[in-house]
């Protein structure tokens, strides 16, 4: 569905913790407009891959809008990018970068999850 339209776009307000809708978009190679919200700002790498507007302000959302309709090049530019920093969200990368966290992790203690010391 997201492959049929011309935009997708995300005016949400708050309280996103991570933009899985714009990795979905992106991964479509639907091109992006949205909230300028920090998960959304880093999923979409700092507007390179998606057009952001200030959270909020209507009057930027339509200007946003309407100039990626109107510019089927800029369209293309960003659907291209976003298909190159998606594969940053693939599950083999997460799944990697997961098992490092849990590496260091275990790097920085002895191995053990509970301390069997009495106190």
């Amino acid at each position: 569905m997201l492959r049929s339209v011309d935009v997708y776009v995300a005016p949400n307000t708050g309280g996103e913790s991570f933009g899985m809708i714009l990795t979905e978009a992106m991964a479509a190679g639907t091109p992006i407009v949205a909230s300028d919200l920090d998960a959304f700002r880093r999923v979409l790498d700092g507007g390179r891959a998606g057009s952001l507007f200030p959270v909020g302000d209507v009057a930027a959302l339509r200007t946003a809008v309407g100039e990626l309709l109107d510019d089927p090049a800029r369209r293309g530019a960003f659907a291209e990018a976003a298909r190159q920093v998606v594969t940053e969200f693939d599950w083999p990368v997460v799944a990697e970068r997961v098992l490092e966290v849990y590496a260091t992790a275990i790097e920085a203690t002895d191995g053990r999850a509970i301390d069997d010391q009495p106190v």
